[in-house]
């Protein structure tokens, strides 16, 4: 559990795979359709002080931030930088390039050609 901020108060917060499971838990102890199992864990939480402003209020949000541009974007990164710590060659560094590129645009909400769209 972690503390944030909000509104000059602490709250407490969870991860989204922490959200995603008790959303699973409470769907297979109470029978309940997805909606009322996410509405279930969010009151729950929120009644505990939790902070949910982070997390993706639908079934699997945790698969839905793998998809998220820039979450692509920075496996992409990351892959490029281990696969350089690998490899010390131009190519590599080419790949690092791109997507370092890739990021910044997904990050500025672009569409990830390296172009700049203003």
């Amino acid at each position: 559990v972690v503390l944030a901020h909000r509104s000059g108060t602490m709250a407490k917060t969870i991860t989204q795979a922490q959200f995603d499971q008790a959303v699973q838990e409470m769907k297979e102890a109470l029978d309940l359709e997805d909606g009322e199992a996410i509405d279930s864990v969010v009151e729950e939480y929120e009644m505990q002080g939790f902070c949910l402003d982070a997390i993706i209020k639908q079934v699997g949000g945790a698969q839905a931030l793998d998809n998220v541009p820039s979450a692509v974007s920075a496996r992409a990164l990351k892959a490029a930088l281990d696969d350089n710590k690998d490899n010390d060659n131009d190519q590599g560094d080419e790949a690092l390039a791109c997507a370092i590129d890739d990021l910044h645009d997904k990050l500025k909400g672009g569409d990830g050609d390296g172009e700049d769209n203003q």
